[in-house]
């Protein structure tokens, strides 16, 4: 009884899904014969502003590595460079964590005697652990701001230098020469020429 009622709603569910389906169907061919088509899109537009935001763009490198540490070697299409910014921001990130860890421990035993560093330590040297870490805390701060913004740069002039020749035919270089000597006659000495390629 339950396997038949059961079958009979799967019926009843499918037939009304399908005539639903077909009642839009028809309803979307009659609107579709009666709406214009829409304005051809004007490409020409396109074409003109990303010719204005020509490829790589510093501005835009700087501003993705600055709001997204990294993102800007990735719009430069350096993806090599961005485990070693993330490498060296963790790196700081850890430091910062496990000095400010230490640093806590001191001036907590410097104000509750109870605590288990003052059994190893004396006062003084609870002071100079507290400096310690506060300094080298203060450092990986430093640290970590001096590598967030080094990536911001890097992103930039990476993307300023893109259409900069590196090729071997730029170059500077000395080649072995003979060298006639002052005196006129058919006589040389070893030298050296400099060669200079554009």
């Amino acid at each position: 009884m339950l396997k038949a009622f059961v079958i009979g709603l799967l019926l009843v569910l499918a037939i009304t899904v399908h005539v639903s389906a077909q009642t839009k169907d028809s309803a979307a061919g009659v609107a579709t014969d009666s709406v214009t088509p829409p304005p051809p899109i004007d490409t020409a537009k396109k074409v003109s502003f990303w010719k204005k935001m020509a490829y790589p763009n510093p501005k835009v490198a700087m501003i993705c590595s600055a709001v997204i540490p990294g993102l800007g070697q990735a719009y430069n299409h350096k993806y090599w460079k961005i485990p070693i910014v993330y490498v060296g921001l963790g790196a700081m990130a850890y430091f910062i964590y496990t000095n400010q860890q230490q640093y806590h421990q001191f001036i907590t035993a410097l104000k509750d005697s109870t605590q288990p560093l003052n059994k190893i330590y004396t006062k003084t040297d609870l002071v100079n652990g507290e400096n310690f870490y506060a300094r080298y805390r203060n450092l990986s701060i430093i640290g970590a701001a001096f590598i967030y913004m080094l990536q911001i740069v890097d992103a930039n002039v990476d993307a300023q230098m893109h259409t900069f020749d590196v090729s071997d035919n730029l170059s500077f270089h000395f080649t072995p020469n003979l060298v006639p000597t002052s005196t006129g006659s058919y006589t040389f000495e070893p030298g050296f020429t400099f060669i200079k390629r554009f």
